[in-house]
């Protein structure tokens, strides 16, 4: 069994509200903007045999309500068939790299990365040598200020707002300045907006850590870009890649995608030009 899951739900809370927590799905103390729906998502692991329990703690004033709906689980099960999430056990989900301005790339993996100290030893899926996930190779001859980019497939979102979550990996005592990890949006006018930036500040061990970015509707695609900093310590891995919105594939499985967000029959695709 997979020791990854998602618990999604949709949620309002009054802009007055004195809520604090909510046990187990999300800790906050935001409340939600015009009273409007928001959909939250977070990492639950394996489940067997387990309740889940929703929890409201409120503070002291009257108008702590809350309202939830629409609650599911993602990638409880055969995690490639949701759009756009991705364990890499079974290929690339169509994450592949266009070779527009990158000057190293990122590369599928199993196991350790080769050089000593500078990757996980295993991916975070089966968490074995078995397992696959991705990752960007900073040895020699990386130079500080390299970046490589892992382009997601073309996606149209309906929903209003849209979270991606995904596992990332960098070693804590690397003391490497400058590396970084960046998630970006990229829109249908191939404009670009950052929206997670994740550095050496932000590792708090050694193992697989959870990130995760909201993403607004519409036509787009993820950028994972990785920044190479000033050492050959600075690999960068992500794995188990998922999403909590309603998501549609731009192009047909008989369909190439392009660069831009255009689909084209495959028939017609010539990989030699």
């Amino acid at each position: 069994m997979l020791e990854r899951c998602d618990l999604s739900v949709t949620m309002v809370m009054a802009l007055f509200s004195n809520l604090i927590s909510y046990r187990m799905i999300l800790k906050t103390d935001q409340p939600s903007q015009n009273n409007d729906w928001q959909r939250k998502a977070v990492p639950i692991g394996g489940l067997n045999d387990a309740v889940v329990v929703i929890e409201v703690t409120v503070g002291a004033g009257y108008g702590g309500h809350v309202a939830i709906d629409d609650i599911s689980f993602i990638n409880c099960g055969l995690m490639e068939r949701v759009p756009g999430t991705c364990s890499f056990e079974h290929g690339s989900c169509g994450y592949k790299e266009f070779i527009v301005n990158d000057e190293f790339n990122w590369m599928l993996n199993q196991g350790p990365t080769p050089s000593y100290y500078t990757g996980p030893d295993a991916d975070h899926t089966y968490k074995n040598a078995s397992g696959h996930y991705y990752y960007a190779e900073a040895s020699a001859p990386r130079q500080n200020g390299d970046i490589a980019t892992l382009n997601s497939p073309w996606f149209e979102a309906t929903d209003s707002q849209c979270m991606i979550t995904f596992f990332w990996h960098m070693q804590k005592l690397a003391g490497d300045k400058g590396t970084k990890l960046l998630v970006k949006q990229q829109f249908d006018d191939m404009s670009t907006k950052v929206r997670a930036e994740i550095n050496q500040s932000s590792i708090a061990t050694n193992d697989w850590e959870h990130g995760s970015a909201m993403f607004t509707n519409g036509i787009f695609k993820v950028l994972f870009e990785a920044n190479r900093g000033s050492s050959y310590y600075g690999d960068i891995s992500i794995d188990d890649v998922s999403f909590a919105c309603d998501l549609t594939p731009l192009c047909t499985d008989t369909q190439y995608e392009c660069y831009v967000p255009e689909c084209i029959p495959s028939h017609r695709y010539d990989s030699s030009l």
